[in-house]
């Protein structure tokens, strides 16, 4: 990338880490729990992304009350049993400390809770590579991916959009980028599918190709 760009965010979950195993089994922990029938895996895939107060509503047709009360269920398990349940994707978290060590700044930007963000940073050792981070409340209902772009580079100091990558593995990513004016980039090692990408974003196959693409 050119010498203008000064931050690279990241999305957590299909970005920095496959965390679906823990998510998935808390979804269908918590639709249980309310008397739902369990979704398939098709269903639960297209919930790495979003906002799962948008998730419950949109694969699950619950209202904004149901929703709430999910989320809520969720949380409770996941907090409890799914959180750490993860895997790192090979080689991305060197490519963060490159980055950093590159002089940009660095972000997580994400539709998880910040109180999440902040356990898996802190359990995983993660602070000295991330400047800052931005996610939602325990309610998942009180931002958007753009906004979350936007908290986070305020936290940086950073004003231009322009001058900030926006890495995630789902259109909500590349499509808040878009919408803050900050450079989007799709990868397809998570849970996203190219076509799902709009002509303006810079879709990546890997890790390697992330790299180039950041630091040449």
């Amino acid at each position: 990338m050119n010498g203008k760009i000064k931050a690279v965010f990241f999305d957590f979950d299909g970005t920095l880490a496959d965390t679906g195993s823990g998510i998935f089994n808390c979804v269908q922990k918590a639709l249980v729990a309310m008397g739902r029938e369990p979704l398939p895996p098709e269903t639960l895939r297209k919930f790495i992304g979003p906002p799962m107060f948008d998730s419950m509503k949109r694969y699950c047709g619950m209202s904004d009350d149901e929703a709430r009360a999910g989320v809520k269920k969720y949380r409770e398990f996941y907090g409890a049993d799914g959180l750490f349940d993860l895997r790192f994707y090979d080689g991305i978290l060197e490519l963060v400390g490159d980055v950093k060590k590159a002089g940009l700044k660095t972000a997580v930007a994400s539709s998880k809770p910040e109180q999440y963000i902040s356990k898996l940073l802190e359990h995983f050792d993660l602070s000295d590579i991330f400047d800052t981070y931005a996610g939602t409340d325990m309610t998942g209902t009180n931002a958007g991916k753009d906004d979350l772009i936007r908290e986070a580079a305020t936290k940086l100091g950073i004003e231009d959009m322009s001058e900030i990558i926006m890495v995630g593995d789902r259109f909500y990513d590349t499509d808040a980028a878009e919408k803050v004016g900050a450079v989007p980039v799709g990868i397809l090692y998570g849970y996203g599918v190219r076509d799902e990408f709009s002509e303006n974003a810079n879709v990546i196959e890997d890790v390697e190709e992330l790299r180039k693409f950041i630091l040449g």
